[in-house]
């Protein structure tokens, strides 16, 4: 739903729409001939732009690709990780210049992805290992949000000991993290049950 809540997207069936509060109604074209299912996902809060995942069927492997619209005529799918067996885009923020989402790797663990226009795909996790984070070892590397402005970002993990981990970044603007911007809450499973007690 845009910021204001006057357009929504959805999905009919295999097909994205987009219905806005006039009444209109707006199904988004396939963007591939032999495609057999397209999810709108999320949009931009400012309307213009839809993200969520195309299906194809080639020969016995199903591919899953995360893809981008906007009423400028952009739509395309969006480059895979190199090691994603597939992924999906479900995290956008106001004007639709920063997209993110879930990619399950070859190993079956799933990372977070972003793109943008100048950097293309990549893999925020690797990101920050290369910033001197020690988080090699984590899995389930997951978003769950992109601030309106795409300066924080938020999401979950598991660590090396099986505890869930809440990871928050800021400073994000330039596409890249700065340093000492990574915040991270460490929710193990036991310090869970007891405050359900």
């Amino acid at each position: 739903m845009s910021a204001d809540g006057s357009i929504i997207v959805g999905t009919n069936s295999t097909r994205p729409f987009i219905w806005e509060a006039n009444g209109s109604l707006t199904f988004i074209p396939n963007l591939y001939a032999d495609q057999t299912r397209q999810i709108g996902s999320a949009i931009s809060g400012n309307g213009t732009t839809v993200i969520g995942y195309v299906r194809r069927i080639i020969g016995e492997t199903t591919i899953d690709s995360p893809y981008v619209w906007n009423e400028g005529g952009i739509h395309e799918a969006l480059p895979l990780l190199p090691t994603a067996r597939r992924a999906y885009a479900n995290e956008i923020n106001f004007t639709g210049n920063l997209i993110a989402g879930i990619a399950v790797l070859e190993d079956g663990t799933t990372t977070t992805f972003i793109w943008d226009q100048f950097h293309g795909t990549r893999d925020l996790k690797s990101i920050l290992v290369d910033l001197g984070y020690p988080i090699e070892e984590w899995d389930s590397f997951t978003i769950s949000d992109i601030s309106e402005d795409g300066t924080a970002l938020v999401g979950n993990a598991r660590d090396a000991n099986f505890n869930s981990v809440g990871w928050q970044i800021t400073n994000f603007a330039s596409g890249i993290p700065e340093p000492s911007t990574l915040v991270l809450l460490l929710l193990s499973t036991a310090a869970a049950l007891r405050r359900k007690r």
